[in-house]
C-alpha cells in the first residue's frame, strides 16, 4: 500500500477520534463514558476503521487488519492503530482484536457479527516452545458425529463488544486445528473475567467448551497461531506507541500553560530532561514499529521480530507515558487529565498476552 492511502487511513481514524473517541474519553469517569462503547464500534465498523468478516463491509479490506495487510503489509493498520490510541488505546485495543478476528474468516465464507480469538489455556500467554505444534493439554478441537467437538477453556480471551462468534485454535490429529464457536452455542459457557487495571474498553471473558458442537462447514483450515500472533503483538506495540504519543502531546501543552517562578515550566532543565526522554522513546519506538510492519508475518523469524518489539516498545512507551505524568507534578495522578489513564493503560500493555519474560524467550529463541 502506498504512503498516500496510508496518510489518507491515518486521516480517517483521526477524524473519527475527533468526533467520537475524544467526546467519550472526555465524558465524566476515570476512564470515560463506557455506555458510548457499543454505538462508537458499530460506527467505526460503519467508516471502514475495523475490519469485518463481511466481504462488502467498509473495512473488509482496508480497515485495521482489513484483508490487503496479507498482501500489501501491516503499516496501515498499525498507524491507524496509533492514531486510535493516541486519543484512547482501550478503543484501539477494542478495533485491533475485532479486526484481527475478522481476518480469521477471511476467504472461509464464514459469518459472524464481530469474532474474537482463543489461544491456548491460559489465555493468550503463549509457550514459546508450542508455536508450530500445540501443546500437551491444548483445546481438542476433534471430529464427531454431525460435526466437530470442541472440549477446552480459555481465560482472559478479549473481544470486541457485540462479539458472537470466537476462532478457538485448538490440537486436532496432533495438528492446529481452527473451528468457529458460536457464543451462544451449546456446551459453550461465557463467564466475565476479572477487571484488568488498564485497557476497561475491551472485554474480557473466561470461555469453557464442553463438548461444543460445531457444524462441519464451521471447521476452519488448519494452521499454527504463528501469524495471528505476530500481528497481535504488533498492535499491542503500536496501541503504546500512540498511548504514549498521546501522554507526550498533554504534556506539552501542559507545560506551555503553567508557570512557575515567573516562567512556563517548559523552560526547567528537569522539566526539558523528562520531555526528552518522553519524545525520544517514543519517535524510536514508532521508528522500529514501521520497520518492523514492513517484513513478513509469516516469516521464520517474524514472531521473534514482533515480540521484541513488544517488549522494548511496551517499557520504552510506558516509562514516556510515566515521565509525562511527572511533568504534572501532583496533578498528573488526578483523573481531570487523564495522565493516571495512560499510565493505567500503559502498564497493562506490557503485561497483556504474552508477558514479558515469556517474550523474552521468544526473542532469545528466534520465535521458534
Amino acid at each position: 500500500m502506498g504512503s498516500g492511502a496510508v496518510r489518507a487511513l491515518a486521516r480517517t481514524a483521526r477524524d473519527f477520534c475527533a468526533r467520537h473517541v475524544a467526546p467519550m474519553v472526555a465524558a465524566e469517569g476515570k476512564d470515560g463514558e463506557l455506555g458510548r462503547l457499543g454505538p462508537l464500534i458499530d460506527e467505526a465498523e460503519a467508516v471502514g476503521l475495523m475490519a469485518t468478516p463481511d466481504p462488502e463491509g467498509h473495512g473488509h479490506e482496508y480497515g485495521v487488519w482489513g484483508t490487503a495487510c496479507l498482501e500489501g503489509g501491516s503499516t496501515a493498520s498499525l498507524v491507524m492503530l496509533e492514531e486510535v490510541a493516541s486519543v484512547c488505546a482501550g478503543v484501539a485495543a477494542c478495533l485491533h482484536v475485532g479486526g484481527l478476528g475478522a481476518l480469521e474468516l477471511a476467504g472461509s465464507g464464514l459469518r459472524a457479527r464481530r469474532v474474537a480469538v482463543a489461544v491456548i489455556e491460559d489465555g493468550w500467554r503463549v509457550p514459546e516452545t508450542v508455536i508450530d505444534r500445540p501443546p500437551e493439554g491444548a483445546t481438542a478441537i476433534q471430529a464427531g458425529d454431525g460435526g466437530v467437538a470442541v472440549t477446552g477453556t480459555t481465560a482472559f480471551v478479549h473481544a470486541v463488544p457485540g462479539w458472537d462468534g470466537c476462532v478457538v485454535y485448538g490440537a486436532g490429529e496432533g495438528d492446529w486445528q481452527r473451528a468457529l464457536v458460536r457464543r451462544d452455542g451449546a456446551g459453550v459457557e461465557v463467564a466475565p473475567a476479572q477487571r484488568t487495571m488498564g485497557l476497561a474498553a475491551i472485554e474480557t471473558v473466561a470461555l469453557r467448551m464442553t463438548g461444543a458442537t460445531v457444524r462441519p462447514e464451521h471447521s476452519l483450515a488448519p494452521r499454527s497461531p504463528r501469524s495471528y500472533l505476530t500481528r497481535h503483538l504488533l498492535g499491542l506495540a503500536a496501541i503504546a506507541v500512540g498511548n504514549a504519543r498521546g501522554a507526550v502531546v498533554a504534556a506539552r501543552e501542559y507545560a506551555e500553560q503553567r508557570y512557575q517562578g515567573g516562567d512556563q515550566i517548559e523552560s526547567h532543565a528537569a522539566v526539558q530532561a523528562l520531555l526528552g526522554d518522553a519524545i525520544s522513546r517514543v519517535e524510536a519506538g514508532a521508528t522500529f514499529l514501521l520497520r518492523a510492519a514492513r517484513g513478513n508475518v509469516d516469516g521464520a523469524t517474524a514472531l521473534a521480530v514482533a515480540a521484541a518489539v513488544k517488549l522494548r516498545l511496551t517499557v520504552d512507551c510506558c516509562q514516556a507515558v510515566t515521565d509525562s505524568l511527572q511533568v504534572f507534578g501532583g496533578y498528573g495522578y488526578m483523573e481531570d487529565y487523564g495522565l493516571e489513564k495512560r499510565l493505567r493503560d500503559a502498564m497493562t500493555l506490557k503485561t497483556l498476552s504474552v508477558a514479558p519474560d515469556g517474550l523474552r524467550r521468544l526473542v532469545a529463541g528466534g520465535g521458534r
